[in-house]
């Protein structure tokens, strides 16, 4: 059983998402945070339609426009794919660093496209300034009957309008803002829950990126702020107390390449109310971090669709993403809950 899909934005994300898939086929097994999913594999994941706005990508076939400038994602296979690249859809102004690489929309609506290929799942991986992009992808992916992955920080799933219209027709959403397998924001919700059930209380604390991506250098030019209110939400929820919380990207650094260093600093107080600070660093890969946990998305979205479950679905919301419509305050809950959906004992 395959689960056609289509990508919508081919940058870092989409190669790792891309060379995993080709990856995890040929027999790899390190890294991946579930083989199995309601008997799906990674493997079984079929990308059937790709769709950007840079001329660089558009017009080549995906295993090629995968490693075409701006990307800059580590290559760890070979990708033979006979999908080619077609326009997407730019309803924003974009950087000025892009602009002179953009090419024309696409010819067709999108749901007519996506329609023609079966397509049932559409994953959202466009840049996080692309508010209105990303709104038009979610309104044509609802009119093909596609269910709707959000990666971006962009609001779909909490925006109550477009939940409903999914609500409604019983297609499922799920979102906002990717969550990495091991990255900062994790890192960071899962810290301080430690410290706080061991009653060293935190009183203040911040988490500054660095990357060498492109979206680290499109966050700095466009969306930052945005950024910033995901992560700290993110951040915010796992405190049982008023908290000083920042978190965002500081910089762009274009030799760190398609990594990422992360600081993290806390202080607080323990027993005698002596105050303590800590500070952390943690550097690694980019988008590969985010392509295991968005597998598990996909195939959990595949479960919904083959249970005619539609709508925001809030597990899977509250396993992948930063930004869930409802948070979920441990790892350990968060997992139990994604089991009991894929089992079916919860619906949503």
């Amino acid at each position: 059983m395959k689960v056609k899909t289509a990508v919508l934005g081919v940058g870092n994300l989409c190669s790792a998402f891309i060379q995993g898939i080709q990856y995890y086929r040929s027999g790899g097994r390190r890294g991946l945070t579930h083989e199995y999913i309601g008997g799906l594999t990674p493997g079984d994941i079929e990308v059937v339609s790709a769709f950007d706005v840079d001329k660089r990508k558009v017009g080549k076939k995906l295993g090629h426009a995968i490693f075409q400038e701006p990307n800059n994602s580590p290559k760890i296979v070979e990708v033979e794919s006979d999908v080619v690249v077609e326009k997407g859809a730019m309803k924003d102004d974009p950087p000025s660093v892009i602009k002179p690489y953009l090419t024309g929309e696409t010819d067709a609506g999108l749901a007519n496209v996506l329609r023609g290929r079966n397509v049932e799942i559409c994953i959202n991986m466009t840049p996080s300034f692309a508010y209105k992009s990303t709104r038009y992808y979610a309104v044509e992916c609802l009119k093909a009957k596609c269910a709707f992955i959000n990666a971006t920080p962009v609001p779909v799933v909490n925006d109550r309008e477009i939940a409903d219209l999914y609500e409604r027709e019983k297609i499922p959403l799920v979102g906002d803002d990717l969550m990495d397998q091991i990255g900062s924001t994790i890192l960071h919700r899962e810290l301080l829950r430690l410290l706080n059930k061991r009653k060293s209380f935190v009183e203040e604390t911040y988490q500054l990126d660095v990357g060498g991506g492109t979206e680290s250098l499109w966050t700095l030019e466009k969306s930052r702020m945005l950024k910033r209110e995901v992560k700290s939400k993110a951040i915010k929820s796992v405190l049982p107390r008023e908290t000083r919380v920042v978190a965002g990207s500081m910089d762009y650094v274009d030799f760190l390449g398609d990594r990422r260093a992360s600081y993290l600093w806390f202080k607080g107080y323990t027993f005698g109310g002596i105050p303590y600070v800590m500070d952390l660093k943690y550097n690694g890969p980019d988008s590969f971090s985010g392509a295991s946990i968005l597998y598990d998305v996909v195939r959990a979205v595949k479960i919904a669709l083959q249970r005619r479950i539609g709508g925001v679905l809030e597990t899977v919301s509250a396993y992948g993403f930063k930004n869930p419509p409802r948070h979920i305050t441990s790892v350990e809950n968060i997992y139990s809950a994604f089991y009991d959906f894929i089992e079916g004992i919860i619906n949503k």
